[in-house]
C-alpha cells in the first residue's frame, strides 16, 4: 500500500489541547473540593482554607450538584433502626424475625428497601400516651392523635403482611435501635459492630407514665 494514499493522523490544534486540559483540571478540582471542605468541617463551620480552595469552582460544584450526599453516612451516621416481628406459629412455637437483614435480603437494593421501611416506621413513631394534663381539644393532642393513628396504620400494615406470609398468631412489631459503638468500646474493647449490647428495643410509650392512652 502506498503511504501517500493514507490520511494524515488527526492532530488537534494546540489551543484545543490546552482547553481540554484546563477543563479536566477544573473538573477534578471540583470533584475533590467539596469532600475536602466537608471533611474539614468543625463546630465553627468548614475550614477557611478549604473554603478558599473550593470558592473558584463553587458555582460549578453547585451546578453539577457535586455537593450532595456527603452528610448521609458520614462522619456520624447515627443509630439505625430495625423492626423485630414476633409471633407464634401453627405448632405453637414462638418465632422472631428481624429486618433489615443483609443475609436474607439480597441483592443489596432489596436490603436497602427494607432498611428504608424500618427507618420510615421509626420516623413516624408517636408515643402511646400523652401527659394527662394535655387537653383533648388542644393542637398538641390533635397532632399527636393524627401522628399516632398514622404510625399504628403503618405498623399494623407490617404486622398483617407478615402474618399473611408466615401464618400463626397475630404479629407483634417492636422497634429496635442499633447504635454505633463509642470510641472507648471500639478502640479499647474492640467490640464487634453487631454486639448485642449495641441493640436496644425501644418502648412504644413513656415508661412509668400515666398518660392519656390512645
Amino acid at each position: 500500500m502506498n503511504d501517500d494514499t493514507l490520511s494524515p493522523p488527526f492532530a488537534p490544534p494546540r489551543w484545543l489541547k490546552i482547553a481540554i486540559s484546563i477543563a479536566v483540571v477544573v473538573h477534578l478540582w471540583a470533584v475533590v473540593a467539596e469532600p475536602i471542605r466537608f471533611s474539614t468541617r468543625g463546630p465553627g463551620g468548614p475550614s477557611p482554607a478549604a473554603s478558599i480552595f473550593r470558592a473558584p469552582v463553587g458555582r460549578y460544584v453547585d451546578f453539577l450538584y457535586l455537593s450532595h450526599g456527603y452528610a448521609f453516612f458520614a462522619p456520624d451516621p447515627g443509630p439505625s433502626h430495625l423492626v423485630e416481628a414476633s409471633w407464634t406459629d401453627a405448632d405453637g412455637q414462638p418465632q422472631t424475625e428481624t429486618f433489615p437483614d443483609r443475609t436474607n435480603q439480597w441483592p443489596r437494593l432489596l436490603y436497602h428497601r427494607h432498611f428504608m421501611l424500618t427507618e420510615f416506621l421509626h420516623n413516624l413513631h408517636e408515643p402511646q400516651s400523652l401527659p394527662p394534663d394535655v387537653p383533648r381539644d388542644s393542637v398538641i393532642f390533635r397532632e399527636w392523635r393524627s401522628g399516632r393513628d398514622r404510625y399504628e396504620m403503618i405498623r399494623d400494615g407490617f404486622a398483617n403482611h407478615l402474618q399473611h406470609v408466615h401464618g400463626g398468631s397475630a404479629v407483634q412489631i417492636d422497634r429496635v435501635e442499633h447504635r454505633m459503638p463509642g470510641i472507648p468500646e471500639f478502640i479499647e474493647e474492640q467490640i464487634d459492630l453487631e454486639h448485642e449490647r449495641l441493640y436496644l428495643t425501644l418502648p412504644d410509650g413513656l415508661p412509668a407514665f400515666d398518660g392519656i392512652a390512645p
